[in-house]
Parts: structure tokens; C-alpha cells; sequence
């Protein structure tokens, strides 16, 4: 091969490679970026749609102040009066419900009789399973996924007797927010969204044991 042909060979050469390099169809890997180590985290938690929204804490709040201003019943049935009213109080995931009763009437022979009733049913809310509705007073009932999570301590004092204590256990909590000729079909509604949201967000903290059996 003379110098002329060589030189002929190594122009050839270089006209290859430049097209090459130069086609649109040539891949570019050098932008290519790996998952970050914060996306990577975020998908390993894998959050969910229980996780967003408003905190435990401001959920709690907020049912506690609707509880206070509405959650209040009357009934009365010819001379018999009943009048409730609930209120909240948490810690965490544990949550008091307080029922205030207080009730009158007459008796059949003309003796007035009434006694003041408070209630403190305490639960864990990821233990509720199931929240209904109670129409068309206006109400909210927790139901628990076992038959004797919900402990329930009772005062009744009335006009003739010393106080009477009682204790127990039971599945189901109650609220109302009825009140005469008042719909709080409403309010009841969203009191019960609030609590099922309050309820996810207990699920994932709902502590575990370590022991087999």
C-alpha cells in the first residue's frame, strides 16, 4: 500500500466515526440520574392516605370542640325529662368520652324523683373497627373489634341515695347531637369522617408484641 492509499484508508476511518458520534440515535447515558436517597426513602415508607391531612392531635381538637358546643340531647316522654351531654378528652390514642346525664320525672303516686348520671367510656381508637351513624337524631357510634374494649365507669347520685358506682365493659360508644327540632344530620356526618381519620392514623401506631405466642 502506497502513501497515497493510506492516507485514503484513514480519512474513510474518520468519516465513520464522526457520524457515528454525530446520529441522533446515539444514546447519551451521561445525564442519566439514580434514584436520590430521599426518593428512595420515600418509597420504601411508602406513606399513606392515612398519613395526610390534619394531625391526630388537631383531629382531636376539633371533634372535642364540636363535642362540646352540640353534642347534647334532650327526651322527654309525658313526665319523664332525660338531657345529655357529652364531651372528649384524650391522650394520644387513648380517648375519654364523658356523658353527662341528668334525668326527672314523677312517679305513678305523685313522688318527684331525678338523679344525675356521668359516664367515662375510654377506649384505643385503633381498636375501633367500625363507625356508624345514628339518624335521624344526629349521632355517632364507635363500634370496637372485640367485645370488652370500651371500659365504662358510671355515678349516678339522685335526691334519696348516696352515690351508686358501677363498672363494666362493652363494644360500643355513643354520641348524640340531637336537640330539639334541630338537624344535625350534618354535623354528625362530619364529626364521624373526622374519627375514621382519627382511627387510620391510630392503626399505624398501634404497638406490637414481641412474644411468639
Amino acid at each position: 500500500m502506497n502513501l497515497k492509499h493510506f492516507v485514503l484508508v484513514l480519512l474513510l476511518l474518520s468519516s465513520v466515526t464522526w457520524a457515528q458520534s454525530s446520529s441522533p440515535h446515539a444514546k447519551d447515558t451521561s445525564s442519566a440520574s439514580a434514584p436520590t436517597a430521599s426518593t428512595a426513602g420515600r418509597a420504601a415508607a411508602g406513606e399513606t392516605s392515612s398519613q395526610s391531612g390534619p394531625s391526630l392531635e388537631e383531629t382531636l381538637t376539633w371533634i372535642a370542640s364540636k363535642m362540646d358546643d352540640d353534642a347534647k340531647y334532650q327526651h322527654r316522654v309525658v313526665d319523664i325529662f332525660e338531657g345529655y351531654r357529652y364531651s372528649l378528652k384524650s391522650d394520644g390514642c387513648e380517648v375519654t368520652f364523658v356523658e353527662h346525664l341528668d334525668a326527672s320525672g314523677t312517679r305513678y303516686d305523685g313522688v318527684k324523683w331525678a338523679y344525675v348520671k356521668d359516664s367515662w367510656e375510654t377506649l384505643s381508637l385503633w381498636d375501633v373497627d367500625r363507625i356508624g351513624n345514628n339518624y335521624p337524631i344526629g349521632g355517632v357510634d364507635l363500634y370496637t373489634s372485640g367485645a370488652q374494649q370500651v371500659k365504662v365507669r358510671t355515678v349516678k347520685t339522685d335526691n334519696t341515695t348516696n352515690a351508686q358506682e358501677a363498672s363494666y365493659r362493652t363494644n360500643k360508644v355513643e354520641i348524640l347531637f340531637g336537640t330539639p327540632n334541630v338537624d344535625n344530620e350534618d354535623l354528625a356526618k362530619r364529626v364521624a369522617k373526622a374519627f375514621e381519620h382519627a382511627v387510620a392514623l391510630c392503626r399505624d401506631r398501634k404497638p406490637t408484641s414481641n412474644e411468639p405466642f
